[in-house]
């Protein structure tokens, strides 16, 4: 059966060619580009680095690749608010981060089984920022075939991580940005 997705778009990859893959899966809204960002994919390449790690049957770690889906403009929309960057602006700045290997924009707000094997995934991986139910609703596919896992939900800002939230409350106090 064929999915009907936009084309994904790759960037590039620190590992050699001939290790065997291990392709995680994450999806974000990645509005206003931030720390916050690269510390959750830094997180989330972590976590699949350990269970690939586990997983492996002849003590080699895979390849890891990690996929990024992005959330259109509309689906943004309807449980948070409606992005400050078009997709197409999320997605070029996003491609272009060093921990990415793989962008899908506009992808699926639920991960369903044809996503998932359309796109070779082994790790579905989330912040841990959700509720069960919520959690439940997007990822009920990849939880019960095991391949979900969750990595904190972080804003230090002593590590450079922030809020998409926050850089709007910011912007919108400091009336001399007018």
């Amino acid at each position: 059966r064929s999915v009907n997705y936009p084309a994904m778009t790759s960037a590039t990859n620190d590992r050699p060619p001939s290790a065997p893959t291990f392709r995680v899966y994450t999806d974000i809204v990645g509005d206003l580009f931030h720390g916050g960002h690269v510390s959750f994919f830094e997180r989330v390449r972590e976590a699949a680095t350990a269970i690939a790690g586990d997983r492996s049957t002849n003590g080699i770690v895979p390849r890891i690749e990690l996929v990024v889906g992005l959330m259109s403009d509309e689906e943004a929309a309807t449980y948070k608010r409606q992005p400050v960057l078009t997709l197409a602006e999320r997605n070029r700045v996003v491609e272009a981060c060093r921990h990415v290997d793989i962008v899908i924009p506009g992808c699926p707000a639920k991960v369903n089984p044809a996503f998932i094997a359309e796109n070779h995934i082994s790790l579905v991986v989330h912040g841990d920022d959700f509720d069960e139910l919520t959690m439940r609703k997007h990822y009920d596919v990849p939880i019960d075939l095991g391949i979900f896992a969750t990595v904190p939900y972080s804003n230090d800002p002593g590590r450079g991580e922030v809020t998409t939230s926050t850089i709007i409350e910011r912007i919108v106090s400091r009336r001399a940005l007018r």
